[in-house]
């Protein structure tokens, strides 16, 4: 398997993946994406942006667009039924227990 771990790379380069229990407060769209995908993390980067990646193992799993923490959490407004689908589609459980690839819609 390839070298792609980028949640690890992130988090080497000075990324952080942070569970928030403030976030329904504080970014709720973003938070609700979250939950809507399983748990998948929203990975930190150094350079003040954020997105939803799943890199546990091959293939890489991207859920949105690298953007800054306001930015992400508008684009999850504007896309929330696309979450609410992909989740309607498959299940809690199986998103929860299984790796589920996400088509890219932006």
């Amino acid at each position: 398997m390839p070298d792609r771990n980028l949640l690890l790379k992130a988090m080497l380069g000075g990324g952080e993946v942070i569970f928030d229990p403030d976030g329904a407060v504080d970014a709720p769209f973003t938070s609700e994406v979250e939950t809507l995908l399983g748990g998948v993390p929203v990975v930190l980067y150094p350079d003040g942006t954020e997105q939803f990646l799943d890199d546990a193992e091959e293939p890489l799993n991207i859920y949105s667009p690298r953007l800054t923490a306001n930015e992400l959490e508008e684009f999850c407004k504007k896309n929330i039924a696309k979450y609410e689908a992909f989740n309607a589609e498959h299940g809690d459980e199986k998103l929860m227990s299984q790796r589920v690839a996400m088509p890219v819609f932006w």
